[in-house]
């Protein structure tokens, strides 16, 4: 929009055009990303630690990869 205006022969700068958009209420529509949705297709492994009874301290350490 600044590039646009300049262009036009204006003179304004990247915080004038915003604040303008803010007054007149508009904002950017775009895709918003979809960082925690698996993939198509995707398994999850099974749990190697269902039923073991945890006896003792430090018996079983556990990460999570991925």
């Amino acid at each position: 929009m600044t590039a646009w205006r300049r262009r036009q022969g204006y003179a304004v700068n990247p915080k004038h055009i915003r604040r303008l958009l803010r007054q007149m209420g508009l904002e950017a529509s775009y895709p918003q990303p979809r960082l925690s949705q698996p993939a198509a297709g995707h398994e999850r492994s099974p749990s190697l630690l269902r039923g073991l009874t945890m006896a003792r301290v430090n018996q079983v350490w556990r990460a999570e990869i991925g």
